[in-house]
Parts: C-alpha cells; sequence; structure tokens
C-alpha cells in the first residue's frame, strides 16, 4: 500500500494497494476503519496475475487515527486474503470548543461573577499555544 505519511484534510489523496501472483486474480477490497469503501479503482494485468486498486481520499479531521485497509482475496481458496493497514494521520487546522471549567449553573450566573472558562483544542500536528483574548 502507498504509504499514508500524512493525509491533508478535505483534499483528495489517492492511495494504492498491488498484490502479485493469485491465480485467479486477487479481488481487492477496501476498508475505513472496518466499513467498505466504494470510490475504488481496479486495474489488472494478465502476464504476471498483477492485480492494482486505487481508493481516492477525501480525509477529514475526524478520520485521524482510523486504520484505512486493503485486502486483497482468492476467492477459491478459504482463507486465501491477505490484508495491509495503515493508521490515517489527517492533518487538519485546530478544531476549538470553549466550556465552563467548573459545574456552574448558567441560569445563575449574573454580570460580574467570576468564572473558569476550559479551552479545547483538536489538531495535527497539535497546536504549540492557546491564546486568550478579552
Amino acid at each position: 500500500m502507498t504509504p499514508l505519511e500524512s493525509v491533508p484534510a478535505d483534499r483528495p489523496k489517492q492511495v494504492r494497494c498491488e498484490t502479485e501472483g493469485s491465480v485467479p486474480d486477487a479481488q481487492i477490497t477496501w476498508m475505513l476503519d472496518g466499513e467498505t469503501l466504494r470510490n475504488t479503482a481496479v486495474s489488472v494485468t494478465d502476464d504476471r496475475h498483477v492485480t492494482s486498486s486505487t481508493v481516492t481520499l477525501q480525509a477529514t479531521a475526524e478520520d485521524d487515527g482510523k486504520v484505512l485497509t486493503c485486502r486483497a482475496e482468492n476467492l477459491r481458496i478459504p482463507g486465501g486474503f491477505q490484508e495491509d493497514r495503515r493508521k490515517m494521520k489527517v492533518a487538519h487546522a485546530p478544531i476549538v470548543s470553549i466550556s465552563l471549567a467548573s459545574s456552574v449553573q448558567t441560569d445563575q450566573l449574573k454580570e460580574g461573577d467570576k468564572i473558569s472558562l476550559r479551552c479545547d483544542v483538536r489538531a495535527n500536528p497539535p497546536a504549540d499555544r492557546v491564546t486568550w483574548y478579552h
């Protein structure tokens, strides 16, 4: 399988998987965290029984850490399959959420009350700093 050092979020990335020597030619299936992917292309070279399949990924930040699997299977051999798995590293901009740091009842807050806020940041690569503005 094509190496997956880093996949950019929201931009197409083609990944290729190739198998050789299967008679009959291998059937290739792509999965992302166990779910079959449909947007694939397959080509077969008859002289060496080479089967090649390409999938175009449109990864999102939520796909970071998911496992991409290429499964090559010879349907005439029970259990005759090989898999290559790669953990997705999706590069994406920071996703920020702000919440109250304590269990304050928001309906009981009034102007002038002191509160603590929590800022959660999810990014790949990780954010190196968080800046608060008042």
